[in-house]
Formats: structure tokens, sequence, C-alpha cells
């Protein structure tokens, strides 16, 4: 208003008005009285306000947008949002509203996993969840229609997507509400047009008491609401046709009554009319601030209190209300994965108390969303973990988990289900199926009988490189038994209108299409739902697809093909110690039994010694370990035997007992004994049917437990992969990540013949840890590409992850491979201590294979790793500890019995990876396993003895290089000798620091020839380049052998004579002892009697001639000049070789 002109104005409530306003035909939007008549809204007409704050306007609203009776309570159902069945559940969960769901970084996600995944809101009575995973819906968002028209979005019918809450972190925008969603969302995607569930269900059309006529929803581009003066831009609003009233949805949803804490007391009612009186005499009760006469306000009478409609906390807390937390980021920053999570809410204040974002170091805000390491304190705000919405270049860019192996594009279908599909006239059923085309290839869903609704929920995926065609057809047959199958329809996609995804994005939603002819001309009956998109081999579809590089494989074969993760069992050590048994009985009444025990666990059989003394209540008092799987399936049988005879053992009693029964040990601490009654069927031969009546027998005294504070070693330890005990309480914080990408093979051999040529059908997999995988199988290829990526968490840095590379023979086909094994093409180890941290290695290594023939390289395998440190600090901790838990050293394990438990370890975890699906192989994991490394061969008996002998040549070469010295071959480095040694004899505290000065260079100077590959297989170092076709032979011959007997005689032979050589290179070592033991035996009195007279003389001498002139006369004696020197032996040496030996004492 503008004080120099006249206006209309009310005194009692300061309303003003200009002239022309008042005087103005058009009648005031709160004065209409022109009813706008809306032709077809039925019930959809919409009575507002709400009565008060209980009632749920979502509750009220969304079942505009349901399907109600969809479902009708069924027990069970199968949703397109999940791949699990949904089960219904009557329980209330979680009861509280939104704005109470305000939790601290790491306690959150646990609520937040019992919020709906439709709406995001928590879940309350009535509601569909997942038995198997954290998945839940409300009743009216699993009853959400498929499609939508709606008024705001003309031009298409909104589609309902389902959004992945575990990885979708890029949350969509609502066109209404602008907040951020990552659930169900009604949405056109070529519009990039997207409501959530709330603001789609707003009504249509609504009456309201402050306006006389019909208020429709339509979406503004810029306007203004007429009660709150609030700039809408481009929201939902419901406008009168027939005036400018305008009314914001936010003020339409306000409740006419609302109790609020600062009156428990009254209801604060909802105002419309002008304030009377001045404004300055109301005041909002929570900001203290006047409030504006044109605006609502809620107001209690009684108290005269009053307060703004946004000070009543009924609109939402934040912008992440209908987002779900949980899912996971990667950066590059950071080794461990990043949680999403929101932030708590701040008490007093705006900014909440705690470590600050870890990029831009501020502060978090209230409610502020975040990225959290739920492993260490590490947490940046959402967006700093993106720098295409932050100011500076962020260093942390998000990453995919595929970024250390080439990006392989895919096109991928989803076939989820179909509709409404016709029936054959004849039979008057459909059995029908999907053929997915593309080019030459075809991929062909499972085919179900008498079923018109049928549910596929398959993936195929189509390498981008060799697609030869520009459309992809989806056809829909129906099997027939005789005739050609009838085609019921299709869908075509162009190849340049798919979308492409690129994890971490979402799962592209399923949509319906109606089917159409063969030809494309019209529409028929029936709809499939589909996706279809560009991706690549990180998608969370690319394990489990049909791809078209195995669509030669059929049946049970393709299983075989996919890539797998699997997880070794956990292994137990089961100490069984046998104290004593009571009343042991006799057959032969006439004599004491002589009593020992057999247990047995599985395939394992381990017995006791054979109690010395003959008595009715023997004593043992002996271990016996197991190694036991969960979960434990075998039991332990007890079975105490008397030995009647050498050939002879008969049975005193046995007793089943489950593993289970038995406590786990995490320490040292001893393990209570218990009795166990042992039972014996039978009263003997003549006794008739007395022979099945149950006798007591006798019983023994255990004292058993299942060891959880060991590790059970399944592998070698010289190149084992982890050294965690068994019970996962004693597990400690991993110290790093170790990344793996197996890229390539090139150059492979053919392994097997198919239709007259040579083929190779080859798979990679790796071990380290509890953790196996196994990459895909790339059919009919001598350089197959993988560019599969994974990761393992790392807890000891000295271990060695293994791979293996395979020719599957397992794919159904023509091919015949001996003994239906897959066959080994070879091998790969690295040591982790050998990598540095963080930085990526990329080579290709030789995969070698012994054969009969010799060593033959099956070609080449190209990896890419990158170990990364969590903490060097706890690194370098680890280096000064023992590798293996305590209890190995407490109550240390022989190495005998090591030996055979690491072999029981191994059948069992070959056994278990062998029943998944599809299975591990016992040829695959005994080989990655090296099941046969304590099999002995000549040739690494030969490796060995040279290993050995590289570490004496060392001490030979100093040794050599005094020799030298003294000699004086090259005379400036004796001078030099000679100054160093007069300097160390004068000043004797240099000695240390200069032997270690000394090592310091040499370990800088060796820098710079250090590797820059990790290390690999060394032919050389394994005698596998020179090494008899014989003695390969030898060593790949099955234990016992199968050869004639001619050679078996040749080789012992043989082994004899090297073995010989070994007892003479040992016997000279002992005879060198001996004859220092010589020296005061007196087996020799002369030699004795002139030792003593030297050692008498010797002391005398060395007390009375001070130290450093016994050294340095000494050090010049031995660094005499040549001319000082004879060629004959010294006196000392001389005698020394005349000390008598014990050699000629042996026979």
């Amino acid at each position: 208003m503008n004080n120099l002109y006249w206006a209309y104005y009310c005194a009692g409530c300061r309303y003003f008005s200009h002239i022309h306003c008042a005087s103005s035909e058009a009648k005031q939007s709160r004065d209409c009285e022109t009813e706008v008549e809306v032709k077809d809204l039925g019930s959809n007409l919409i009575e507002l306000p709400l009565p008060n704050e209980s009632v749920d306007p979502m509750a009220l609203f969304v079942k505009n947008i349901c399907q109600q009776g969809k479902y009708n309570k069924a027990p069970e159902i199968n949703h397109f949002s999940h791949d699990h069945p949904l089960i219904f559940v009557d329980k209330e969960i979680n009861d509280k509203p939104c704005s109470e769901n305000e939790f601290p970084f790491s306690t959150e996600l646990k609520k937040q996993n019992e919020n709906c995944n439709g709406c995001a809101q928590p879940i309350s009575a009535s509601f569909y969840s997942c038995a198997q995973c954290d998945f839940f819906l409300h009743e009216s968002c699993a009853e959400l229609l498929d499609e939508l028209d709606h008024p705001c979005h003309r031009y298409h019918p909104l589609r309902l997507i389902a959004q992945n809450a575990k990885t979708d972190y890029h949350q969509r925008s609502c066109n209404c509400c602008t907040m951020y969603c990552n659930v169900f969302m009604f949405g056109c995607t070529n519009c990039e047009f997207y409501l959530d569930i709330q603001c789609a269900s707003l009504p249509f059309a609504i009456r309201h008491d402050v306006h006389k006529g019909v208020l429709t929803l339509r979406q503004t581009s810029d306007a203004t609401c007429s009660i709150c003066n609030g700039r809408v831009g481009r929201a939902f609003v419901f406008e009168c046709c027939n005036c400018n009233f305008i009314l914001c949805y936010h003020c339409a949803l306000l409740p006419s009554k609302l109790k609020h804490r600062f009156d428990e007391l009254h209801p604060f009612t909802l105002m419309y009319s002008p304030i009377a009186n001045h404004p300055e005499e109301y005041i909002c009760e929570k900001c203290e601030a006047d409030l504006n006469p044109k605006c609502w306000y809620y107001q209690c009478v009684d108290c005269d209190q009053s307060l703004h409609t946004a000070c009543t906390d009924l609109r939402p807390v934040d912008y992440f209300s209908n987002v779900k937390f949980g899912c996971t980021l990667k950066i590059k920053k950071h080794p461990h994965n990043l949680t999403f999570v929101r932030g708590s809410k701040a008490k007093g204040k705006r900014r909440v108390s705690g470590p600050p974002c870890n990029y831009c170091s501020k502060n978090f805000e209230e409610y502020h969303a975040a990225f959290e390491c739920v492993t260490c304190n590490f947490r940046i705000h959402y967006d700093c973990a993106f720098p295409a919405s932050s100011e500076d270049d962020c260093s942390s860019e998000p990453t995919s988990t595929h970024d250390l192996v080439e990006q392989m594009y895919y096109l991928y279908v989803r076939v989820v289900k179909a509709k409404d599909l016709p029936t054959n006239p004849v039979t008057g059923s459909c059995d029908p199926y999907v053929e997915v085309k593309l080019g030459n290839y075809k991929g062909k869903t499972q085919h179900f009988e008498k079923k018109t609704n049928p549910e596929w929920k398959q993936v195929f995926a189509f390498s981008k490189e060799k697609i030869q065609s520009s459309v992809i057809e989806i056809l829909v047959k129906e099997k027939e038994m005789v005739a050609r199958d009838d085609c019921l329809g299709r869908v075509i996609f162009e190849m340049t209108e798919l979308p492409t995804r690129v994890p971490p994005d979402s799962p592209l939603a399923p949509q319906w299409y109606r089917l159409e002819d063969s030809r494309g001309e019209r529409k028929v009956k029936g709809e499939i739902m589909l996706a279809v998109w560009i991706g690549t081999q990180a998608d969370e579809a690319f394990p489990d697809a049909w791809h078209s590089d195995a669509a030669s494989v059929q049946g049970e074969g393709v299983f075989s093909v996919r890539s797998k993760v699997y997880v070794s069992p956990k292994l137990w050590y089961f100490r069984v110690n046998v104290i004593e048994a009571q009343d042991v009985e006799s057959q032969d009444k006439s004599q004491l039994p002589q009593v020992f025990v057999k247990a047995q666990v599985g395939n394992q059989i381990l017995k006791t010694e054979i109690c010395p003394t003959r008595t009715t209540n023997p004593f043992w008092n002996e271990d016996l370990i197991f190694v036991a799987a969960e979960p434990f399936e075998e039991e332990l049988v007890l079975t105490v035997k008397n030995k009647v005879s050498l050939s002879k053992d008969e049975l005193a009693g046995s007793v089943s007992l489950k593993l289970t029964i038995f406590e786990k040990r995490l320490d040292h601490r001893p393990v209570h004994s218990r009795w166990f009654n042992l039972q014996k069927f039978g009263f003997g031969l003549l006794e008739g049917d007395k022979r099945h009546e149950l006798k007591f027998s006798t019983r023994v005294h255990l004292r058993a437990c299942l060891e959880g504070a060991y590790h059970v070693l399944d592998e070698s330890t010289m190149y084992v992969s982890d050294t965690r005990p068994t019970s996962r309480q004693l597990w400690k914080q991993p110290i790093g990540i170790l990344e793996l990408g197996i890229l390539s093979a090139q150059g492979l051999l053919p392994m097997k013949t198919k239709d007259g040529r040579g083929s190779t059908d080859a798979y990679c997999v790796a071990k380290y840890g509890q953790k196996w995988v196994r990459t895909r199988t790339i059919l009919e290829s001598v350089g197959p590409k993988w560019n599969e990526q994974y990761s393992w968490e790392v807890y000891d840095p000295c271990t060695v992850i293994t791979l293996g590379v395979f020719d599957n023979c397992h794919l159904g086909g023509n091919e015949k491979p001996a003994a239906g094994k897959d066959s080994r093409i070879g091998k790969v180890r690295i040591r982790l201590s050998t990598l540095e941290n963080d930085r990526v290695y990329t080579h290709s290594y030789p995969l070698l294979v012994l054969q009969p023939g010799g060593l033959t390289k099956m070609g080449e395998l190209q990896l890419t790793v990158r170990f990364t440190y969590l903490s060097l600090a706890n690194i370098i901790y680890l280096y000064g500890h023992p590798s293996l838990p305590k209890m190995h050293y407490l109550h240390p394990i022989t190495e005998s019995q090591l030996d055979s438990l690491r072999y029981q370890a191994m059948n069992i975890v070959a056994v278990r990876l062998g029943r998944a699906e599809p299975p591990l192989r016992k040829e695959v994991v005994e080989y990655m396993l090296d099941v046969d490394s304590h099999m002995w061969s000549m040739r690494r008996s030969k490796a060995n003895f040279f290993r050995i002998d590289s570490l004496f040549s060392g001490i030979i070469s100093i040794g050599r290089w005094v020799g030298e010295v003294c000699h004086w071959k090259n005379p400036a480095t004796s001078v030099l000798v000679h100054v160093l040694f007069f300097i160390l004899i004068c000043y004797p505290e240099l000695i240390l620091p200069t032997m270690f000065l000394y090592m310091f260079l040499i370990g800088i100077w060796n820098f710079r020839f250090r590797q820059r590959h990790p290390l690999h297989m060394d032919t050389r170092l394994s005698v596998a380049e020179t090494v008899h076709p014989d003695e390969l032979d030898e060593e790949l011959d099955t234990y016992p052998t199968s050869r004639p007997q001619d050679i078996v005689r040749m080789r012992y032979d043989r082994l004899r004579t090297f073995v010989g050589e070994i007892n003479t290179r040992l016997g000279g070592i002992a005879t060198q002892g001996e004859r220092f033991q010589g020296l005061l035996s007196w087996r020799d009195p002369i030699a004795t009697r002139l030792f003593v007279v030297f050692c008498l003389c010797a002391a005398v001498a060395l007390y009375m001639t001070p130290f450093k002139i016994v050294v340095w006369v000494t050090g010049l004696y031995l660094l005499r000049h040549p001319r000082f020197r004879s060629k004959m032996p010294l006196p000392p040496s001389n005698f020394f070789r005349r000390l008598p030996v014990r050699f000629d004492s042996m026979i």
C-alpha cells in the first residue's frame, strides 16, 4: 500500500484494499460463491480440511491409486519389486511417526530397515515382508496401480517404478514436493517426470471450507498461494477454475484442529478470517514472530496462544524423509564401502556434535544425509561424495566396483512375467515361453504348461561386441508338441533407443508392454513385463544371467558356466581326550581284557594306544584330534575294543554322540570331563531273540571340546591365505583390502577335441581366506576375456592368494574328457607382502603345468592386483607377532598331526564345495589347495637341496672374499681392510654401528633392483626345466604306484644313489662335529694332553696380554702378505684333522 493513495481499510482487523480492487466486479477468492461442476469425480472428491492431525492423509488418499483387494490379504505373494516371495503379516512393528525416527549415524540403519520399501514410512499393521531379507511393503503399497493417468502429466501415463533402496543412493527428486526419494515412484522416463507415492496420491479435486467452489489439482509454473503467500514454483496446487484462488497442497492438508505440546489441555484451531485488533498483539508461541494477518494460523481461544502453520511440525523434517537409507558407496580415498545414513537431530543448535566431514572438515547439519564407514570413524557429506554436486573437484569421487578391469558392455533383457495371454482354440490352454532374439542369437525361457499368467524372472545378456542387429525381438510363443511353435505376440526395441545403466545406478524398473502380431501391424491380446537396458559386467544381473557367449550350452551345463562366489565351511578342531574306561568285560572270563579305543568322526578314524596292562579299568589319557565342519552333520562314534590277538578284536561297547553337545573352547582353560555309558547289543549267538536286546557294557571317561582358538589349516603353511582362529569372536579388525581384477588369458592350448577341432572352455578360480571366486566360462576361446573384479578383506599381509585356470568339461556337449574331470591349465600365487600400498599391478603370468612330457607353458593369465592398507601401524604391529593364533604356541599340535589334519580339512572343503550349485569340483579344490604337496618326488628333493646350497653359497662367497683379501689379490681392498681393522681395534664401540650401517647401505643399494611385479613360479628354482622325464613320471604317478615292477625297481635304485650322496654329506658334517668333541673326550690321549696344555698356556698368556693386542696380532697374522705364507696346511689344521672320529666304530 502506498500512503499517497486512498484506500479502503478495516480498523478492527487492519484489512486494506485498493480502491479499484474494492470496486472491481470480480469477486474476491474468499467470497466466491460460484461452484464448479466437476463430472465423474464421484467418491474421489475429498472434503477438507481433515478433522485433526491423527488422520493420515496418505491412508485416505492412497486408495485412489491402489487396486484394492488385489491380493485380498493372501498369505504369500510375488511382487515385481522383489525377487523373493512376500509373506503377509498382520502385526505392528514400528508405529512411531516419521518425525520420531531420528537416530544417530550408526544406530539409524536398524530402524530404517523396518521402514516400507515402497514409501519409506514406518511399517505398521497389515504389511508384507520377506523372510530372507529386510524388505517390507505396506499392504497399500503392494496394491499400487501399475499405471496412473495423472492430470498434471497428460502426455503419457505414469508407470510405477520400483527403485532398489539397497543399491540406490542417487535419489530422484519428486516434481511436486522436490523431496528426494529412492523407493517407489510414479514416473515417465521419457519426460523425466516423477512423483513419490504421497504426491501421486493427492486427490484430483477437493472441496475446502475456505472456498465454496471445487478446487482441482494442477501444476503451476510460478504461482503464489492465496493463503500463505508463498511462491509455489512448479509444485502442485489446488485452483478454482472460476477465480484466481490458489491453494498450495501444504495449506490444503492442514487439519482443522491440532494438539501441540505448548498447550496439552486444549487443541489449537485453524483460523481463516483476518485477525482482529492489531497484529503485534498476536505472536507465535514457538518462533516469537508476529503473525501475518492475511495468513492462516492456529489459535487456542481458551489460552490465547497462537502458532504459525509452519511452526506446527506437520511438514516433513527434511528432504530425506522419503529416502530409505542403507545402500553402500565405494570411493577412491577410502578402502571400505561407505553406508548411506541420515544424521541425528541437533539439540538446541543446528549443527550436530561429533567428528566433522573427512573431506570438507565442516560439521554436519541437522538431519543431513551422509556416507559413513561402519568399520572405522570415517564419514563425509552427501554432496562431498559427488564431484558433480560440489564446488571443488573432489578426489573422492564415486568409483565403479570394477575400476581395475576393462568395462564390457552387454545388452540386458529382463523377462519378468506376462498376463492375459490368449489360449489355444483347440486345447483351450496356453503353454507359453519367451524367446529373446538378437541377430543370430536366441535365448529361451522355461515354458509353463496351462498358464496364461506365467512368471519367469529371467535375465538375458548379449555381448555388445557381437551384436549384429539394430533391433531386439522379444517373442512370446506357445509350445507345441508336434507342429511348429505358435507366436502369440512380440515386442520390438530399437538398439539406439535403449537406456544405459552403470552401477551404482538403481536397477531399471520393468514395464508392461502390449503384444503385437508377428508383422507389427496391430496389437493383440496379452501383455509382457520387460526391462531392457545397456549395462556392464558390474550389473547385479550379470552373474545369474543367460549369456549369449554360452548359447550352445544346454541342460545342467548352463549353471556351470556362470560366475559364482563360494565360502569355505567353518572348520573346527575337535579334541577328544580319552582318559579311562571302567568295567570293561571280555568274552573270555578267564582272561582280563587288553583294551584300546577307536574314535570315528565321518571318514576320520583314530585309535588310542593299547593299554599296556590287562585290566578291566584301563587308563590312557590320550588326545585324539579331528576336523569338523559347520553345520555338524557327523557324529562321534566311540568304540571300546579288546585286543584278543594280532588279527582279532572283540567289541566291548560303543556309543554315538552328537558334536553339538560338546562345548566350544575359546582359550586354554580346562574343559570339564564327562562319563558316557557304552552299549552293546546281544548276549551271544546262541541265545536266540536275546541277541537284539540292549545290554549295558561299560562306560568311558572323556574330556572333549570344539577348539575355537586354533586356525584350522587346509593349505600349506608356506603359502597360507588365512591365519584367523575359528571363532569369530577372536577375530581382529582387517588391516587392508585386496582387490583382484581377472582380465584375460592369452595363448591357451587346446584342451579337448570338439567337432574334430581343438577347443578350450576356460574359467578361472581364485582363493583367499574362506572366500573362493569362480569366473564365468568362456566357450571355445584360446584368448578368453573375463574382466571380472573381486575383493577380500586382509587380516595378515604375509599371506598368499592363489589363482588357477581350468578347462570346463561339464558343459553337456559332445566332448568326452577323460574321467569327466576339469583339466588343469595352470596356477598363479601372489604374496601380499610383496605388494606396495595402493599400487595397481597389471602383469601377465605364465601358466605352467608339469606333464609327463616335461614342463609345458599352457598360456598366460593377465591380472590386476591392488592391496590397500587401512592402517600402517597395524601392519607393523603384526610383523612383531606370531602368524598363527596363540593357542598354536600355548598348546601346540605336533607336525605329524598337523599334516594329517590338513589333509582331512582339504577333503572336507572339497566335499562341501562340491555340493554347491554349480559345484566347485573336487579336482579343482585339490589343485588349488595342493593336496599332494606332502608327497615325495625326486624333483622337489633336488630343488630343496639346491635351496640349501644357495643359502650356504653366500657364506662361501664371504669366505672366498676374505681369502682374496688375505692373499692380496686386490692390494687396494686389502689395504682398506687393514685400515678398517686398525680403526675398529682402536675404537671397538664402532663395530656394531658399522655392521648395521653396512647392512643399511646394502638395503638401499638393492632397492634399485627390487621386483617391479609380484614374484611368480620360478622354473629354475623348481628344477622344472632340467628334470628327467622319468622323474616327472614318478612324481605324477598315483599313490600307491601303478607302474610295472621293473620301473619301480629302477626308481628305487636311483633313490638309493641320491640318498647315498646326501648321507655322504651328512656324514662329513657329523665328522667335523665329532672332531670338536674329540678335543676333550680323551679318545686320543696324546691329542687331548696337547690341547689341555695349550689351553693352560693360552689362558695365562691372554690374562697377561691386553685384549686389543691379542686381536691385533691375530688379525695381522691372518691378513699377512702371501710372501709370509706357506702352501702347506697350518699346524692347527693338521692337528684338527688328526683328531679321532666315530666313523670307524660304525658297522
